[in-house]
């Protein structure tokens, strides 16, 4: 037995299939799924019930029991029938009294004594009752390497696409990105990415819009947290749910009031900081997290407070007790030392870890491997990984991306010494040519590539231009005319 059915909305009610053997009912919850029982039926209620409305869009009707700041415990019910849930307080948007009486719920008297909802009086699970329903697809996404390069928006979205063919109930990304500095792996505090903030603006749609519109049966996105740093910090914003590896961080943006230093006055500064900070936020909203989460990962000069008691955060210092700290201003003597910056323990900016992520409810748990991502989600038991080609489209990307950084300044060199044979126009036309193949060689690798090239990186800053080189060359071989 268990003492409460796991994840409802985030395991067996999504794409769970409606098949039930030895008699067993299996019923509908507003696209959820509780098992019921074979014959027995419980009275109906005229009052109205409890709901839950989850990040996924499912809503679950039933009464409500009791709410943590990190769980919500629910009674689920369907036609009467009622089985005991527990849900993690970052998958509930919402929750909606209904007038409901507990006494009016259930009626022991009409439920079949060989239930599978009743042990001892409490109303529970059989987990051998749910072996047998179908098991739900679970595809997995690896984004690995360094954002930008490796982690970008064509091969994310073709991932994504080759994933869909599989029709997953489960999309997991495990989002591990390359964060290193001067060859080595850089500390929480390195703050200098928000500027990557376009990057994962264009990956946004992939999972959130064309999800939606272009997939026949929505997935349940789980993000599972490694690295998700610099412009990757804003991926896990797009989730239906976020789990951590145990040393798992969120976080390497906090240089958004760094921006445009030197650029034009403070207004325009000031502008161009705010419409990308609510770009930004608006990416937490829209899955159904706190936008001053994204404040605090963004800004050095942003004050967060945390109540563990009762969820709440609060955009000043500490003022009761219990109450811890999460950013300061970075001010005076509130500053972040160096040894503070050496151990990760700064403040001055948010880096959201496991503990941390669990306790303000945008983690939903944290696994170690991926039975233990399964086992939280609910599924372990009672789920078929589905292969794809996802993971092999994102290493070819990867390899070909390293590939064209190689051959680009190769090709330039060799389009540099490109000399005619002879003072001849024919020998004159044929040098031009041969450096207009050359040029359109670089341009086509750059179209297909470019997305993750560093425009200023050493001898890329010419790619910007070449379509005007390429013209100026053809015009001169033009007026080469004999």
């Amino acid at each position: 037995m268990i003492n409460t059915l796991k994840n409802i909305a985030g395991s067996l009610a999504l794409g769970v299939a409606a098949i039930a053997p030895l008699g067993v009912t299996t019923v509908l919850v507003s696209g959820g799924m509780v098992s019921g029982v074979s014959a027995a039926t419980v009275a109906e209620t005229s009052l109205a019930l409890d709901q839950l409305v989850l990040r996924n869009g499912k809503i679950i009707e039933g009464q409500l029991i009791r709410e943590t700041a990190t769980e919500v415990e629910f009674n689920v019910i369907v036609a009467g029938i009622s089985a005991p849930a527990t849900f993690k307080k970052s998958m509930v948007i919402e929750i909606i009294r209904g007038d409901t009486d507990p006494a009016d719920l259930i009626d022991d008297e009409t439920v079949e004594d060989d239930n599978p909802l009743l042990n001892g009086g409490n109303r529970e699970i059989e987990v051998d009752a749910l072996a047998d329903i179908d098991a739900p697809k679970v595809y997995v996404i690896n984004l690995k390497g360094v954002f930008g390069r490796a982690i970008s928006p064509t091969p994310v979205r073709e991932a994504v696409q080759a994933a869909r063919k599989e029709e997953p109930d489960f999309l997991i990304v495990h989002l591990d990105n390359t964060w290193t500095f001067r060859g080595s792996d850089a500390p929480d505090e390195l703050q200098g990415s928000f500027d990557q903030f376009t990057i994962a603006d264009k990956i946004e749609p992939i999972f959130t819009k064309e999800i939606d519109l272009e997939w026949d049966k929505k997935p349940h996105v789980v993000f599972w947290v490694g690295n998700a740093m610099g412009g990757a910090a804003f991926l896990p914003f797009l989730a239906d749910e976020v789990f951590f590896e145990p040393d798992g961080r969120v976080g390497g943006i906090g240089s958004l009031e760094q921006m445009f230093e030197g650029v034009g006055d403070e207004v325009v500064r000031q502008k161009q900081r705010s419409l990308r900070l609510a770009r930004a936020q608006g990416l937490a909203i829209a899955s159904g997290y706190d936008y001053r989460l994204i404040n605090a990962l963004a800004q050095r000069s942003y004050v967060l407070s945390f109540d563990p008691n009762t969820g709440e955060m609060f955009e000043r210092m500490p003022e009761r007790p219990g109450e811890l700290l999460l950013t300061d201003d970075g001010e005076d003597d509130r500053i972040d030392t160096m040894d503070q910056l050496v151990r990760g323990t700064g403040n001055d900016v948010l880096t959201l870890k496991a503990d941390n992520a669990l306790k303000l409810g945008f983690s939903s748990g944290t696994a170690a491997d991926l039975d233990e991502l399964l086992e939280l989600l609910g599924i372990l038991r009672n789920h078929e990984l589905v292969e794809g080609r996802s993971d092999q489209i994102l290493e070819s990307w990867s390899r070909n991306v390293e590939t064209a950084l190689r051959s680009i300044p190769r090709l330039r060199r060799e389009f540099e010494q490109v000399q005619a044979r002879g003072n001849t126009l024919r020998d004159q036309r044929r040098a031009i040519s041969q450096r207009i193949s050359i040029l359109e060689e670089i341009q086509g690798v750059a179209r297909r590539y470019g997305e993750s090239f560093d425009p200023n990186a050493n001898g890329m800053g010419f790619i910007a231009n070449i379509e005007t080189e390429i013209e100026e060359l053809r015009i001169q071989l033009l007026l080469l005319r004999d």
